[in-house]
């Protein structure tokens, strides 16, 4: 008999308005912003163009119909970007519904996989 390999799920959650608006790569954009004060380094610590980042804040922030990330142009010391009130509100149940729909899965995968696979078999 073959060896018995963990089987793992693996979700994705998008939001989306018209368009994709707020999904993975999103979270992690506003994670960024949130931990470094800039839209630039939330870029770079994401590994994606800041071009790219730019048109992630915007796309979620035309979904939404809002700001969700407030940018102020600096001097030498360069600019900072913070998350809006909503922003975090909506980062956070992003959160959230990503870690509940996880687990739900990982729950009805373990209840469906006893129902085809049970041990009188």
């Amino acid at each position: 008999m073959a060896e018995k390999k963990e089987i793992r799920v693996q979700t994705r959650v998008r939001l989306v308005v018209e368009e994709p608006c707020w999904g993975r790569g999103t979270r992690m954009m506003m994670q960024g912003v949130e931990e470094t004060g800039s839209v630039r380094d939330a870029c770079r610590q994401t590994g994606i163009s800041y071009s790219k980042g730019r048109k992630i804040i915007a796309r979620a922030e035309r979904g939404f119909g809002s700001v969700l990330v407030e940018s102020h142009q600096g001097g030498a010391g360069g600019g900072l970007s913070r998350l809006t009130e909503e922003g975090r509100r909506r980062k956070a149940l992003y959160e959230e519904l990503e870690r509940e729909v996880q687990a739900f899965a990982e729950r009805k995968y373990e209840e469906l996989e006893s129902r085809y696979f049970s041990e009188s078999e």
